[in-house]
């Protein structure tokens, strides 16, 4: 798994706070798409910021429709259902079970 990345760790706060500009989109939605490990690391970052802005009393934020959001603007949307699938197949692999 890909550690803090600092320059990707600013354009997500960018990001969540709507202020990123198109070309630092851009960017943003290559390094996800790079890898599934990087896509992981951006979804964890989008939660862990907006639950500690929302844990600090900043105004609600609503995480799956942020995320939804991001997906739809960088054209890969994922469905919960689809993830669920990989998901069970991997645990599948692991525990030696037949996957789905």
């Amino acid at each position: 798994m890909k550690e803090s990345n600092p320059d990707i760790d600013l354009l997500i706060g960018s990001f969540i706070d709507g202020t990123i500009s198109r070309e630092d989109f851009l960017t943003l939605k290559a390094w996800t798409w790079e890898s599934d490990d990087h896509a992981a690391y951006v979804r964890r970052c989008l939660q862990t910021l907006v639950a500690a802005r929302t844990a600090s009393g900043e105004s609600s934020f609503d995480t799956e429709a942020a995320i939804a959001r991001f997906h739809a603007r960088v054209g890969r949307e994922r469905t919960g259902s689809g993830i669920k699938r990989v998901w069970l197949r991997r645990v599948d692999r692991k525990s030696g079970s037949a996957g789905m």
